[in-house]
């Protein structure tokens, strides 16, 4: 049952990467049923190098009640790069909560903030990392000493009570909580019977969803490219994202 998709897929696939600019990027929603199989195809026309995240959102509030397993609750977004060297996605935040504001614990003159590790730990601390002295601490360090001394000129490095070092991250200089693959907040409205926006259509996607796929892919001017019409909904997401922030983005 998969090949006769996956056919019809590569066709589509292969006429995207030919259309993409060299700083393209393109976005798949996809869903438990063919992810795996899909991601291969993916691998394939546009190279394992230039996959760059498998984002899982949450399509709905509530899971079927007559799911005879767990209920499902998400799907998934594939992205690939034209060029993974030429890419540069936008940072997208959102609003802090009671919890992301928890690490903000530290304050002083300056105002809140809370602390950015330094030093190199986990997997991330193997034989081949070089180990550098900085004030007093001999560590491996995950920035340059040359960085590490402008911080800590301007007054960013924080002394913890185990005789490290870390960084001050000021809260009033955050816009926010940056975004990353797993989309379960609030920015995101599940489509449900009730939505306003419902109009019945299997596969219809939020229009919120689609809203932030093009302010993580998109410039004002990018021209934006639906293989699947669907209900129209990349349409309208383009239409109030111009509107939103003086865009000029052109949509097929």
């Amino acid at each position: 049952r998969h090949s006769k998709w996956l056919s019809f897929m590569e066709k589509r696939l292969k006429l995207a990467k030919k259309l993409l600019k060299p700083d393209g990027v393109i976005f798949i929603s996809i869903d438990d049923n063919e992810l795996a199989q899909l991601k291969l195809l993916c691998d394939e026309i546009f190279g394992e190098d230039n996959f760059i995240n498998n984002i899982v959102w949450k399509k709905t509030n509530s899971p079927k009640f007559q799911s005879a397993n767990l209920g499902n609750q998400h799907e998934f977004i594939l992205i690939y790069a034209k060029d993974r060297s030429q890419l540069s996605l936008n940072r997208i935040y959102k609003p802090f909560d009671e919890k992301s504001l928890k690490p903000y614990s530290y304050e002083d003159s300056k105002g809140k903030f809370r602390l950015i590790e330094l030093e190199a730990q986990g997997i991330q601390n193997n034989a081949n990392r070089k180990k550098s002295k900085f004030k007093d601490r001999t560590a491996p360090w995950l920035y340059s000493i040359e960085t590490l001394e402008r911080w800590d000129k301007e007054g960013l490095i924080y002394k913890t009570n185990n005789g490290r070092y870390a960084k001050k991250q000021y809260l009033e200089n955050m816009k926010g909580v940056l975004i990353a693959d797993i989309w379960i907040d609030s920015g995101i409205n599940p489509l449900q019977g009730s939505s306003e926006e419902y109009v019945n259509f299997e596969t219809q996607k939020p229009l919120s969803l689609i809203n932030r796929v093009l302010k993580l892919g998109s410039k004002k001017d990018s021209i934006v490219l639906d293989f699947f019409a669907g209900s129209g909904t990349t349409g309208q997401a383009v239409l109030e994202l111009n509107k939103e922030d003086s865009g000029n983005r052109s949509f097929i």
